[in-house]
Parts: C-alpha cells; structure tokens; sequence
C-alpha cells in the first residue's frame, strides 16, 4: 500500500559522436537517425514508435511534457551555458512503447535516455523489462556498427557527470504523510519553477540512506506538500554496479517504510526520532562488494499483443533513414548547401538569408575559414536563419553581426541582406548618420490625427551599439558586463526630464522581472529558438539591466538583442513631444558616454551597425497604435492560433497593402497584432530603417497613419466600403515609393528640455538600485576569456548550483593554467567545459555538478 510506482532512467552516449555540449546539428541528426533506426528494430514487448520532435506540433509536445512523457525545452540557464539546448528541437525525439511503459528520449540532454514505469510496486517486472530492452537496444545499435561509450575508469560517459558509471537513476515514489510531515518540506516558492528543498537534517538523513527526493515538474519534491507522497531515488550512480543500487535503494525504501509503519503507532514519533538521528550520525555506507556472480541469462519477454492505436498518441511519425557514423578528422560544419536547400517556405522566419545563399553558393566557399578577430564566422552569422522558423523581424533577416569587424570581412553579404531588407542596392548607402536627424519644429502636435480620437499612443525604439565591444551574439561575459558599466553610468549622468534609476536583472527578484514584462517595461527572458540559435541569451540574466525614467516615460534595455535598446512612450497622440524628448534624450546620452571615451558604433555604408541588420541604418523604429475598427475588419485577421505564443498574421492582402505605405503591424506580446481581434486596434510601423534619414521614416509613418486614419472615416459613410477597397487596390498596385531626399537641412539646433520636478518615489517600482562602478574601455587583440579566478572566487555560496566545480576550481587554481589552449579535436576546453558550474545557480543535479564533458577525447 505504501509504494505508488517505480521508474528505472538509463542515460547514455553513442560512441564516435560528439556529445550534446559540443556536437554539430549535422552530428546531432546522424546521432537520432542511428538511434530512432536501433529503436524501431525492437519487437513484442518493446515494439513501439518514433516521433521527431521538429516534426510533432508545438501543441502536441506541451502535452507529452504535461503528461510528463517528454522532456521541457531546453530554456534553462544550464541548458544555455552547457551549449544543450542549440538547435531545438531539430535532432530531438521521443520513443514509445505501444503500451507506454517505456519511453526513450533522443537528444535531450544525453544521447539516448531510456525510461522504464511501473504503476505499482512490482520491482521485478520493471528490472527484468529494462534489462531486456537494453540488451536488445545495444544489439540493434551494433547492426549500424554503433555502441554505447564507456570509459575504463569512469564506466559510462554521458554529458554530466552526475550520471557517469552506470547512468542509472531507480526511482520509487512513497505514500508516508507521516515521514513527509517529519522531513519538515518548506512551503512552494511564489515563482513557477522555484525548487523547494527539504531542511537540512532531511537532507542529511536521506543522504545516510543514500538517497535524494526528486523534484516533481512543478519543483516540489514527489508531492509531499499534496498527499504526503516522496519520490526517493539513489544518489550515486558510479562505484557501484547496478545490482548494489538497486540494493542501496531497495533497503533506503524499506526503512523508510518501516519508519511510517512506527509514526502510525503510539509513542512513535521519539522513537523514528532516535533512529534518524542514529542514522545520520552514522552516514551513508557502501554496500560490500560481493562475490562475482555467473553470468546472468539473458532474459527473454515474450512479445504480446499489441494494444490499438491510442488516439492521444501523437500523430506524427518518421523513421529516419539510416545514416552511416564517420569518424572525421574536420567537424562537420553545422549547416550547409543541403540545410539551404531543405529551407522552409518564405512565411518562416530566415527566408532572407537562405534565398541569398541559395542564389549566392559562392559565398560559402569565399568566406570558409574566415573569422574575425574575435572568431565570428560566416557559419555563425547565419546560424539563427538557417535554423530559426520563427516570424520575429529578427529571425526573418535570419542573420546577425558579430563585431565591427566582421562587418567589413562579409560586407558583400551584408549588402545582399540589406538590400533584400531595406530596400537598397547591394551597394547602396546610408545617408551619413548623427545623433538623431529630427527636427520637430517641423511637426504638430495634431497633424496625424486631427480629431484626438484615434491614435491612442505612440513610441520610438531605436537600438544601438557601442564601438570596441563585440555584439552580443559574440561577446564574452565580462565585455557583456563591461558594456552594462559603461551604458548603466552614462544613463546614470543624465539629468532633469531624463533623470531616472538603473536597475541590474541579476539584482533583482525572478518576481519582479517577471511583473515588469506583464507590465511591457521589460523584455521577456531570452528563450526563443532564435536567442540560442545567435548566442544573443547566453548568461541570463548576467549583464543586463533596465533603466527607468522616474516618470516611466522613457526606458533603456540594456544588454537586450543589442547592448542598449531605448524606449520612449507617449500616452497619447502628441507625436511633437514625444520625438523632442528622443532627440534630446539621444544627444545626451551620446555626449555622457564620451566621457568614458565611448560611442555608438558607426559604419559608413550601412549606418548605425546592431546585432540583426534589420535594424541597421538609423535604428529607429516608430510605433503608433491606431483604433480602427472598421480596416481592422477590412484587413481580415485570421482567428488566434491556439499555442500561447503563436503569432496572428494578417492574410496577404492586408501585408501587401500595409507594405505599399511602408508599414507593417507590430505583434503584441501574446502574439496577435495589435489586438485587432479584440477592439479594433492596430499597431502599425516603419518596414526599413535604412537608406532614409530619421526625419524621412516619419514621413513615411506620418503618411501611412494618416490614410489608414481616412480610410477608417470613409468607412463610416454610406457606399464607403467600396471607395476604400478601391483605393486599397490603386495603392498596392503601386506599391511602395521612398520619400524624395530633401534639400541639405541646416544644422537643426540641439532641443532643450527643461527640468521639471520630479515625482516622489513610486511604491511599484522595483526597489534593487546599483550604479556599476566605472570600468575602462579596453581594445585587446586577445578575447577575455568568459570566466576566470575573479569569477569563481565570487561564486555563491554552497547552495546554489555548480558548487562542486567552484570547489575544485579554488582548491585547485593551477588547473586553469594546465589547461589553458588545451582543447580536443572537436575544440571542447576547460573553460567550456565548466562554464555552466561558473555561471549557473539553479539547484538541478546536473548543473550541482557544474560541468559537462564535450566527447570522448576531452574526458
């Protein structure tokens, strides 16, 4: 009565692969090609299907991770500093028994990863089954002359350590409210994923068993806060075989069962009290190594029949073709000339990219082998669009820049992206840029919307780089850290209108970043295919910081996509202060950050150079949200998609016209665009930012808000419906015309705006305050490395993750240097090796370790 269910999880590595941490996307493919084909060789018992995760609905995999058959995304700190979660989920996929008792998951954060379930408390049926199928999987996996990896000291190598040995993890989960009242669990964290640990002397005592509680998917441990249930399982997982495992956890289960047997009587409670503390104070022993035994039978389940199809069972299946292992002396790159080929339809994101390297194949070659100073590749820049489906503006260039240099190493690409993007020749220019070329003297208050009663606000982005750091698609953590001091003090000079606070996201609680999302004064963590695809989230939230006007009126990310993004907000539709207010807040903040000698980063062709080239030029973009209930209707919006981030495009008609006033509708954040399904409102912006001046994209803007603002009116007359959708026609016939190039305007005269009071302290505001201490700027011809003595000296304290390796690291300084430019022939090194033990603070087994291991030579 007392066990509920058992599991048995096996992690393992295939030998001649790189492992998860440091293969390539060509590597990761071969690996589940190999596996799903060992897989879908098993019979009877074990017979089941293959489901390729980048071929399974989104919706459908949030299913199998609520139902706990499948694995989370990897959008974890770990997964990001450890090089895991690149590419998902290409190469990833799920393998199921007909009758869902076994469960193997391919390229998560292993190779392989087997998971046998019981639904009760036979133990034997669980083993005998799961010997079986590793008997049989190991024997399919050698008719593609392919292996599990294993080590003569270390036994089974998977990505972490944790699970190095035998890679097994036996899991029972317990029915004992009394014992899990005695263990004293704290009460679930506010935040989602928060982990709750068991006090100390719990840890302890289940430590002497030799056992630890597994988290449940919602962080809290096997339920004890629910129902009194604890999932216990072993701790070790190397020393011992798996026979003395199971017998650590076979007699941990029974006195722990024994124990609540005791809680139930009278009297009980001093008594389980004296044996726990006897327990503890004596500690965990090894069990006795015992005599060899003969060798084991192979074990023999019979096949049975086969249950129907499950009609929740995901529809979608593949059986990839068998792929020969080659062990090659060169990496395979991570994408090429078949990736471009294969390359999604042009709604998807990238489209840009992959039609320039499809029509351009020399440039592959051209460029093979060239890096900049700071190892930015052409394969690196184009990375996140040949990989990323995702429609943001960003992805849909579908490259990034890495530093100032390796803008002018592949500046004949670049200019094919610009003129696909923005509109100009492969050789055009942008005009001359300086601080902001607007002058607002020039526009009313009231000219957009002369009734008041339509445009409901507005606000300018305009992101930005600074000279002599690489971007953060490139960037080390300390250059990241050191262009959070340089921007965070020049902010903190600014005075009057400007004046406001800096907040740094690593000071600040998980809670209040999270309210300053919801709230739209904060950009979302960097989780999305395309932040891992560039390398743009590596180190959350390490480096980045937000800084707030005291009026909340303009905003500064910093570190974001770029390493400032500023954001100025109006209310209403006062478009005249609103772009006073920019132009003198842009001045400003160009002139406090020369006095730490930096500036914004400039390029003569191309403008203000960021990391996507779809903010290149002027890096500005105008945002005016416009209530149009009627074009809303016109323009035909699809329903909501049903994913929850899923993204509402406008039908094709609706793009192409918007496109011939030089607009596009922004997206909310919960993916519908401009919640046009809702009220009839649109958010509508500026397509290019480049080969125009600053003041020319708000004409454009001007011009294109203002129609759709006549059109809405004509809309409420009589016969208007006709009279518009012709005008719509005429206007995307012809298509989009840039505005003329003005005469050379005088020199417009820099705006003051003046101090006002500032308002008292608001309660909401997030309350972490720190001004980083100046750091110089320095150009060094070598990259400082990501973490260092200075890093680990600082590490957290023994709680947080990654605690084993800082350990090491401090008693050990002279392994940095032993190792240093040591790397293995797929270039795995020290440092990327423990980077996720230096960085990572969450309390995962594997990130407790706090390094991963690259393949097979680096061990």
């Amino acid at each position: 009565n007392v066990i509920l269910s058992a599991r048995l999880r096996i992690n393992r590595s295939i030998r001649g692969f790189a492992l998860p941490p440091q293969c390539t996307r060509g590597e990761r493919r071969k690996v589940e090609s190999v596996v799903a084909n060992a897989l879908c060789r098993l019979t009877g018992e074990l017979k089941g299907r293959y489901f390729p995760l980048a071929k399974m609905a989104a919706a459908d995999r949030d299913d199998l991770v609520i139902d706990k058959m499948l694995f989370t995304p990897p959008d974890s700190q770990y997964c990001q500093s450890s090089r895991i979660g690149r590419d998902w989920p290409d190469g990833r996929g799920l393998y199921m028994t007909d009758d869902k008792s076994v469960l193997v998951w391919v390229n998560e954060d292993d190779h392989l990863r087997v998971v046998a379930l019981q639904p009760n408390a036979d133990l034997k049926t669980l083993i005998t089954k799961t010997q079986y199928l590793m008997t049989e999987l190991s024997n399919a996996l050698k008719q593609d002359k392919a292996d599990f990896l294993i080590d003569q000291q270390f036994g089974y190598i998977t990505s972490s350590p944790s699970n190095w040995g035998t890679g097994l993890h036996v899991s029972v989960v317990l029915r004992v409210p009394n014992l899990a009242t005695l263990l004293a669990f704290k009460p679930l964290a506010k935040t989602p994923r928060a982990t709750q640990q068991p006090d100390d002397k719990a840890t302890a005592l289940l430590a002497a068993l030799g056992l630890y509680i597994s988290p449940a998917p919602d962080g809290r441990f096997g339920d004890a806060a629910a129902d009194g249930a604890l999932d216990v399982g072993n701790i070790a997982k190397a020393g011992m075989t798996e026979d003395e495992i199971l017998e650590v956890v076979g007699e941990g289960v029974k006195q722990l069962i024994a124990w609540e047997a005791m809680l139930d009587k009278e009297g009980g409670s001093a008594a389980v009290q004296d044996e726990v503390r006897k327990v503890t104070q004596r500690g965990f022993k090894r069990p006795e190594p015992k005599a060899k035994a003969e060798k084991v039978e192979k074990v023999e389940v019979p096949p049975k029949e086969q249950p129907k199809k499950d009609a929740e069972a995901p529809t979608e299946k593949e059986e990839p073709k068998e792929l020969p292992i080659e062990k090659k002396e060169t990496r395979e790159p991570d994408h090429g000339p078949a990736d471009v080929a294969a390359a999604p339809s042009a709604t998807a994101g990238g489209q840009a990219v992959r039609d320039i390297l499809k029509a351009h194949p020399e440039l592959a070659e051209k460029y093979k082998g060239v890096k900049s100073r700071n190892d930015f590749t052409l394969e690196m820049a184009t990375k996140c669009g040949i990989e990323d489906a995702s429609p943001s503006s960003d992805a849909a260039v579908g490259c990034v820049v890495g530093d100032e240099e390796s803008v002018s190493l592949f500046r004949d690409f670049y200019g094919l992206v610009v003129a696909k993007r923005h509109g100009l020749g492969p050789n055009g220019r942008h005009p001359t840029p300086s601080p902001m070329l607007i002058d607002p003297t020039h526009i009313k208050a009231d000219s957009w919307d002369p009734s008041g009663n339509v445009i409901l606000s507005a606000r300018l982005r305009i992101n930005r780089s600074i000279r002599g750091f690489a971007l953060p698609p490139q960037c080390t953590r300390g250059e990241r850290r050191k262009v959070e001091s340089v921007v965070a003090n020049a902010l903190c000079r600014l005075t009057g209108e400007l004046k406001g606070r800096y907040f740094p996201l690593a000071k600040m609680a998980a809670a209040d970043r999270d309210d300053l999302v919801i709230d739209k004064m904060l950009f979302t963590p960097p989780d999305s295919q395309y932040c891992q695809s560039s390398r743009i989230g590596r180190d959350w939230p390490d480096g980045r910081g937000l800084y707030m006007t005291d009026d909340k009126s303009v905003l500064v990310w910093v570190n974001e996509d770029d390493h400032l993004r500023v954001v100025a907000l109006q209310p209403n539709a006062d478009l005249k202060t609103l772009i006073t207010k920019t132009q003198y807040l842009m001045t400003e903040l160009s002139n406090a950050l020369k006095q730490d000698k930096a500036d914004f980063l400039i390029d003569q062709q191309f403008g203000y150079i960021t990391s996507s080239p779809s903010n290149w030029g002027t890096g500005l973009h105008v945002s005016v949200v416009l209530r149009v209930p009627n074009l809303a209707t016109l323009l035909a919006f699809k329903p909501l998609a049903k994913t929850p981030r899923a993204t509402q495009q406008p039908d094709d008609k609706a793009t192409a016209l918007l496109a011939a006033l030089g607009l596009y509708i922004s997206p909310a954040p919960d993916g519908r665009f401009g919640d046009a399904a809702a009220d009839g409102a649109l958010d509508v912006g500026n397509i290019a930012k480049a080969g125009m001046t600053e003041d020319e994209i708000l004409e454009v803007v001007g011009e294109g808000v203002k129609q759709l603002i006549a059109w809405e009116a004509m809309l409420d007359k009589e016969g208007g419906s006709a009279a518009v959708q012709d005008e719509v026609r005429k206007v995307t016939q012809r298509g989009f015309k840039r505005p003329e190039p003005k005469a050379k305007a005088e020199k417009v005269e820099k705006v003051e705006v003046p101090p006002k009071e500032q308002p008292k302290k608001d309660a909401e505001a997030p309350t972490e305050k720190e001004e980083p201490k100046e750091l110089p700027i320095e150009k060094k011809e070598t990259r400082e490395p990501d973490h260092g003595p200075a890093d680990v000296a600082a590490a957290p304290s023994a709680t947080a993750g990654g605690q084993a390796v800082r350990d090491i690291l401090k008693a050990h300084p002279e392994l940095a240097e032993k190792y240093k430019g040591v790397k293995s022939r797929n270039d795995f090194t020290l440092e990327m090796a423990t980077k996720c033990g230096i960085e990572d603070a969450s309390p995962s087994s594997d990130a407790a370790v706090g390094c991963v291991v690259g393949d097979e030579e680096s061990v």
